[in-house]
């Protein structure tokens, strides 16, 4: 790692606004090759906004970004590819039924002058990106075939066939196992070791901790603090987040359930494919029930089943005792079930839309007067017609 004055990639003076909210406040930060660079920071204290702005995808009210000594512009993300900065979101972005060598070199210009493809090229730079993190799995195999760790590993190829100087990671191990978060830190730090910059972010502080070589806190759009590894503690990094000392933990007391009673949902003997094989369970009102288990254990699969996005092969939900009719989600809507889904983006919301939208795009009736909608829209031209 570099010294101070030796600073690979600098940010100075970063700044941005959206309208009266400041999410960047003249923020400054030093990254150096080789390092692993924490970010941390409550969900709106800055971090992803500098992430877009170095990505290209934001642009900064007012700011500078040298490389190297030189100013950069990053106007879109074809610089910020072209400066060596990569990015993995936690939305994977993947082609689901590409293979991983179509993944890895998708968008990398490797082709011949006639402009088709090189496959033996562009196969002999996914399996050299492969050799390099560990990659065991046939990179021929589909990219839906694959689990969330590997299908990191599928991204940070993608960024390594592009001679990534520099890869941004957004809460990397969110979906994924203690083996698979200690797999993957081997890698990050093979990476670091051969001279990529890591900019790691995460609200898994232990990890961040164990990690980083150095961390930079955000608050309120400003960085508030640099710390250097082994300088900070768990507790100490916690109060540069909030600005404050903060009490332990205490735990509520227990609720009393009356389990006498029928539960309010319950399920009997449910099994779908090789993911839910006879799981049963009861929850009662006020009750809070988790589902606790490795990544691909069959947790996902269980809620869909009780939303009734997917149709069981054997059992039955019950409602207040009554068996619900399954795989049909109008039905789990009207009974008063529903599912916040693993994957937000994809799965959940509708983000060209507006919030009040997508409130309410479970309920049709509230949807055709919802502001920003066309019926709604049409309502209030149509004279005469109450709004």
């Amino acid at each position: 790692m570099q010294s101070e004055n030796g600073a690979w990639l600098r940010v100075r003076s970063l700044s941005k606004q959206f309208g009266g909210a400041r999410a960047l406040a003249a923020v400054d930060i030093d990254i150096h090759r080789g390092e692993v660079h924490g970010l941390v920071g409550a969900n709106g204290a800055g971090k992803s906004t500098l992430i877009r702005c170095l990505a290209g995808v934001t642009a900064p009210d007012e700011g500078v970004v040298t490389l190297d000594g030189a100013e950069t512009r990053i106007a879109n993300p074809r610089d910020a590819e072209q400066a060596g900065f990569a990015f993995i979101h936690q939305e994977l972005n993947l082609v689901p039924h590409f293979t991983s060598v179509q993944n890895i070199v998708l968008g990398t210009g490797l082709a011949t002058r006639a402009g088709f493809v090189d496959r033996k090229r562009a196969r002999r730079a996914a399996a050299e990106a492969a050799a390099r993190v560990g990659i065991t799995f046939p990179l021929d195999r589909r990219v839906d075939e694959l689990s969330v760790a590997e299908r990191w590993l599928v991204m940070i190829c993608k960024a390594l066939v592009r001679n990534a100087s520099m890869i941004a990671m957004d809460e990397p191990t969110a979906s994924l196992s203690d083996n698979e978060s200690q797999n993957l830190f081997k890698v990050i730090r093979d990476l670091a070791d051969d001279g990529v910059a890591i900019l790691y972010v995460s609200h898994r502080l232990d990890e961040v901790l164990d990690l980083s070589d150095r961390i930079t806190v955000f608050r309120d759009g400003r960085v508030t603090d640099h710390a250097e590894r082994g300088s900070l503690d768990k507790r100490g990094l916690i109060r540069a987040i909030v600005g404050a000392e903060v009490a332990d933990a205490v735990r509520p007391p227990a609720v009393d359930i009356d389990r006498s009673t029928t539960p309010l949902f319950a399920a009997r003997n449910v099994r779908r494919g090789r993911w839910v094989r006879g799981v049963s369970f009861e929850l009662h009102r006020g009750e809070v029930l988790g589902l606790g288990g490795l990544v691909g254990a069959g947790r996902s699969e269980l809620a869909r089943l009780a939303f009734g996005a997917d149709r069981l092969d054997d059992g039955r939900f019950e409602l207040d005792g009554t068996p619900l009719r399954s795989g049909s989600v109008p039905r789990a809507v009207r009974n008063g079930i529903g599912l916040v889904p693993e994957e937000r983006r994809a799965e959940g919301l509708m983000l060209e839309k507006s919030v009040a939208y997508n409130m309410n795009i479970a309920v049709l009736r509230n949807l055709l007067t919802t502001p920003g909608s066309r019926s709604s829209a049409a309502a209030s031209r149509s004279p005469g017609r109450p709004t």
